[in-house]
């Protein structure tokens, strides 16, 4: 039982790290895809609160506020494997 207890510990620290990448390269995609579109002058269709987050900063505030979670997700995984693999 210890075994599959520690297994499943370093498993959801693993996953947060995934996490925090995904969340950051989302950001990333995001943002190009908007700039591609408004480069060719198409109209920048959006979820209503993307679209309002989009109306306040532009496709920076957007790449911000998914970066500043896929980091703040990546930090607390990298203290979350740290702490297992050293028990």
């Amino acid at each position: 039982m210890d075994k599959l207890k520690k297994l499943l510990e370093k498993q959801n620290a693993l996953w947060l790290l995934i996490i925090g990448v995904v969340v950051i390269l989302f950001g990333l995609y995001i943002f190009f895809k908007i700039k591609a579109k408004e480069d060719a002058g198409i109209e920048v269709r959006l979820p209503r609160l993307a679209e309002r987050l989009y109306d306040l900063g532009g496709k920076y505030t957007l790449l911000a506020l998914c970066e500043a979670v896929g980091i703040i997700t990546l930090i607390s995984g990298i203290k979350q494997v740290r702490d297992t693999f050293k028990n």
